[in-house]
């Protein structure tokens, strides 16, 4: 329950984030919404996961597809990646969002924000 509690608390936050800084723009001007790019893991059941029809979906998933449906000033596309390569693109900028279940550690901690666990 705690895990779910923290993925929701950080979605929660991450569309705060992306309302702040689109406040006035695509929203009141009628601009194209601009778009997310979200790099999400296949393989990570309940999370992020491959359903029978190979189509991308999970809790995680769930939770960004809300924060879309309520923020039309953007739009968000999710990149199936494989693990190594979630943060990789982040750092690229081949994505704008890494989400999956990810550990921290020192390495992690010096490039990425994160909250603190439990």
């Amino acid at each position: 329950m705690k895990a779910a509690q923290r993925i929701i608390a950080a979605a929660l936050a991450f569309a705060a984030a992306l309302s702040a800084s689109a406040a006035g723009s695509a929203k009141n001007s009628g601009a194209k919404p601009r778009e997310i790019i979200v790099g999400a893991g296949s393989a990570y059941k309940p999370y992020w996961y491959l359903d029978e029809n190979n189509k991308l979906t999970g809790f995680e998933k769930a939770v960004f597809d809300e924060i879309d449906a309520r923020h039309p000033e953007f739009t968000i596309r999710y990149q199936v990646l494989d693990f190594p390569n979630l943060l990789l693109s982040l750092e690229g900028g081949k994505t704008d969002v890494a989400a999956l279940q990810f550990e921290t550690n020192p390495g992690r901690a010096q490039k990425y924000p994160s909250g603190p666990v439990g």
